[in-house]
Parts: structure tokens; C-alpha cells; sequence
């Protein structure tokens, strides 16, 4: 038996809550006094299910819906942001297309490697790179996109420099300073 410090009555100790903090090892105040003092008990408006709000914030509580009610809410929420937000295509500031793709890891796949792989019938793996063959990012057409490797993509960028060159040493284009930019004679 235990003295409980609210209702001034000795009671069995089942019906004290546990508190490591104290010498016995129970609440100083039995079940009921607690109830009482700290917190409320509510019915969940959705299920109907009684549950308790055991903190000081009782009064700014605005739903009354149990902890269950409340996890589904808040999922089936966050599935309806969800869908408002996936966009099917997307750009990346480099210019590139995404589209939507759930089998990705982050839902969207880059055009040109979707094309690419349905044309070769298997996904690319991570060491394939798609090249743009006239530079235009966003023609992702089948007979400008070609399936190389990461050196072979650098070689095919750099001989484009090197011609670039060899233009304006020839006298091809010139670079306009007023403009800032290169230009065909």
C-alpha cells in the first residue's frame, strides 16, 4: 500500500505509475489524481477511440484525432503534396531534360539516356554517357544521340575545341568585343 499525496488515501501500488526518480519507485499521486491534474482524455472524432493528451498543451490542441487517425492524415497528406508537385518533365539549369520516372531513384530520368536505352532494350549502366552529336541538349532525337564512354565523350568534346581553333586561326570566325562573342566571318 501506498499514501497518495493528492486524494490523502493509502492504495495498492498498481495503482501508482512508475518513476525511476523517486526511492520507491513509483508517483507520488495515484492514477486517478493524475488523470485528473495532468492532461485530458478525448475521444477521436474519426474512429471514435478514447485517447489521452497527457501534456500542459490540452487547450491549444486543435484536432481530436488519436495517434493512429493523426499517422494517416498526415500521410495521405504528404501523398497529395506529393502528386501536386512531380511535374512530368522537368530542366536542369544545364539545360538537360527530365522526365518523370518512378523506377528511378529520384523519380525523374534524363530524356536523352531513356530514348538511348529503349533503343538498345536494357538500362544504361552508370559508365554509358549519351552525347549530343549537334550540341543541341534538347534534340533527343535517335540519329543525334550516340552511346560512348566517359573518355570517348571527352575525346569527341575536345576535337570539337581543337576545330573551333583551327577556325579562327584560319580566319573562319573571329571574336567580336563588343559582343563578347565568337562569330563566322
Amino acid at each position: 500500500m501506498k499514501y497518495c499525496g493528492t486524494c490523502k488515501i493509502s492504495k495498492p501500488f498498481e495503482q501508482f505509475y512508475k518513476n525511476r526518480t523517486k526511492k520507491d519507485g513509483l508517483q507520488t499521486f495515484c492514477k486517478v489524481c493524475d488523470r485528473g491534474s495532468y492532461g485530458k482524455t478525448f475521444n477521436c472524432t474519426k474512429c471514435g477511440t478514447e485517447f489521452r493528451i497527457a501534456h500542459r498543451n490540452v487547450r491549444t490542441r486543435v484536432t481530436r484525432l488519436c495517434q493512429g487517425c493523426v499517422r494517416e492524415y498526415t500521410i495521405s497528406r504528404v501523398i497529395e503534396a506529393n502528386k501536386l508537385r512531380t511535374k512530368p518533365e522537368i530542366f536542369s539549369t544545364k539545360g538537360y531534360q527530365y522526365l518523370r520516372d518512378n523506377k528511378e531513384k529520384h523519380g525523374y530520368i534524363l530524356s536523352h539516356r531513356k530514348v538511348m536505352a529503349r533503343s538498345i532494350g536494357r538500362p544504361l549502366r552508370d559508365s554509358e554517357i549519351v552525347h549530343h552529336i549537334d550540341g543541341n541538349r534538347l534534340n533527343n532525337d535517335l540519329s543525334n544521340l550516340w552511346l560512348t564512354d566517359h573518355s570517348a565523350h571527352k575525346r569527341a568534346h575536345r576535337t570539337l575545341e581543337i576545330l573551333a581553333l583551327q577556325l579562327l586561326e584560319r580566319g573562319a570566325i573571329k571574336f567580336n568585343r563588343e559582343t563578347g562573342e565568337y562569330e563566322f566571318v
